[in-house]
Parts: C-alpha cells; structure tokens; sequence
C-alpha cells in the first residue's frame, strides 16, 4: 500500500492487495462500502457478475462489451481523504487499461467506478434507465481524482439535472419534467436562451439511450464521450 498527500488537505491510498485494506488509517476505511471491498477480493470474478447485469440492458449494447473489456486488467483500490473545506472524499476502484506512449501517440487511460448506486427521491426525479446503470457501476471517473471527466450522480440546478462533464467542463444533462437529454458546450456566452439553445445546445433525438450508448462506446475506444460543436451547430 502507498500513502502520500493530496492537494486535497488529506491523502491517497492506493493498494492492489485486498489483506491493505486493514492496514488503511480510520478515516481512510470508513469511506469504503461493502461492495468495494468484495469487488477487489474477488476481481475477476466480480467483475463477470457486473457483465452479466448489464447484458440485461438491451437498449445500452456497448455497457456490457466495455466492462468485458477490462476483464483481468491490473485493479487498483483508491482511497482519498481530504479536508472539509474541499470535500473530496472518494474512493475508487480503478483499471489499468493503457500505458501513455507518446512515440505512438497514444494516451494514458485508466477508468474507475465506485459501484455507489443512488436513491431517487421524489425532489429529483432520476430516469429509470440512469439508475439501472448506476446500481451496476456506480459512477465513473475518466481521468484521475480531482480531474474533471466522470459519470457521477445527478446534480440538479434549477429545472435542468446534470450527469456528465468532460475533462473540458462539457456536460450532458437532462430537464425536467420532460427528461430530454441534452450536451451543453462549455465556455460560450449568450445573449438569451433562445441562442443558448442554437448554438450552446445538442440534443440527442433518441433520448438517454441513445447518449449512453454513445458514451460507453467512446469508453470501448479508451476515451471519454466528447461532441465536436462545429460539427454538431
């Protein structure tokens, strides 16, 4: 196990052998479920269970081929504490899919999920579909901890409820009540909604599955789901 400071206020743990887990400071262990600790001590074979469940989900073909990708991969059990000024406790079990190669221009990639599922409240109205993907994986982080780039739990801002964000600060969200789906490109101003809508906006015409599946495709190819806005408007 390996233990060093965050910018965080706190530090990250990471460990590859499950006996670590006990070896993890209090307030390190406490952030750790069940379902974490069971995943890592029984890799691969945890890992099929997730396969398995998402191959129920017909509408999102490329969830259950990405997690058959990173069967056997190298796991890793990160922890990371920090202070409550921050509050960036997390932890995550992450796949070591790819090394960075710049002679081959090729790009480090080492995705992570956290196996947390949520619990939908009647103030947030969640898609049934979205939550059926979380309680398989729980979110999923891109780039490492304190990087933007992740699948996490909706977060809701007046009318419109957001579940995605690129390491560019993109992000895809959906509005209530009618739980259309749309990306939103970062770092544009507008002069009202109606331009916000043409030219800051782009709506998936087939819905959340249709994003999902997008998404878990751009994961199959060792990248996060981005959208070109020149292409797109």
């Amino acid at each position: 196990m390996q233990k060093r400071p965050n910018e965080f206020d706190g530090f990250t743990y990471t460990l590859t052998n499950p006996a670590d887990i006990e070896k993890l400071d209090p307030n390190a262990s406490i952030l750790l479920e069940p379902g974490q600790i069971n995943f890592i001590e029984n890799y691969p074979t945890s890992l099929a269970a997730l396969v398995k469940k998402a191959a129920k989900l017909t509408q999102i073909p490329n969830l259950p081929k990405w997690l058959a990708s990173l069967w056997n991969k190298p796991l890793t059990l990160e922890v990371h504490t920090s202070s409550e000024l921050y509050n960036m406790n997390y932890a995550w079990l992450r796949f070591h899919v790819q090394d960075e190669n710049p002679e081959q221009n090729q790009h480090a990639w080492n995705p992570a999920i956290n196996l947390l599922s949520i619990r939908p409240t009647n103030r947030l109205p969640v898609p049934e579909l979205l939550l059926y993907v979380f309680n398989i994986t729980g979110e999923i982080n891109h780039h490492g901890y304190g990087v933007a780039g992740r699948l996490h739990h909706p977060d809701r801002v007046g009318d419109e409820v957001s579940f995605y964000e690129t390491l560019k600060n993109d992000k895809a969200f959906y509005r209530l009540p009618e739980m259309a789906v749309f990306w939103e490109f970062h770092g544009a101003s507008y002069t009202s909604d109606a331009e916000r809508e043409a030219y800051g906006l782009h709506q998936f015409d087939q819905g959340l599955p249709d994003f999902l599946n997008l998404y878990f495709g751009s994961l199959l190819e060792k990248k996060e789901l981005q959208i070109d806005p020149q292409v797109e408007n």
